[in-house]
């Protein structure tokens, strides 16, 4: 009797279609440092600061995203995991601030410690 083994593969998305107005933009999900949720969707953040909306919520978007490379920070962001910058402390609390790279390093999303350790295993 022989074992036949099957090999799963899942296809993640390669590219997201951004509405800009009247034009749509077409980004490969490399360039994607983060998302997060909008009323009735989500908004896209690429790398060269370029931003869009897409009518899919975050939660949908994030199915579709390599748990290798995005991580869900919090309800309302998915993060790149190659855009996180820093984790900095806040005192006396139990939460901090996740820093992602530049252009994005003015937005600071808060998260409790416990999903810092999370993301911090994640990037490894």
């Amino acid at each position: 009797m022989s074992v036949e083994i099957i090999s799963h593969s899942v296809a993640y998305r390669k590219r997201i279609m951004l509405e800009q107005g009247v034009r749509t933009l077409v980004a490969p999900v490399e360039d994607v440092s983060y998302l997060s949720a909008e009323t009735g969707g989500a908004m896209i953040f690429l790398k060269d600061d370029m931003h869009g909306y897409v009518g899919e919520s975050l939660t949908q978007l994030f199915a579709e995203l390599d748990p290798a490379k995005f991580a869900r920070a919090t309800r309302q962001f998915v993060v790149a995991l190659d855009a996180i910058k820093a984790f900095d402390a806040i005192p006396a609390r139990r939460i901090c601030n996740l820093v992602l790279r530049d252009p994005y390093a003015d937005l600071q999303i808060q998260i409790p410690n416990a999903r810092k350790k999370e993301l911090m295993e994640l990037l490894y």
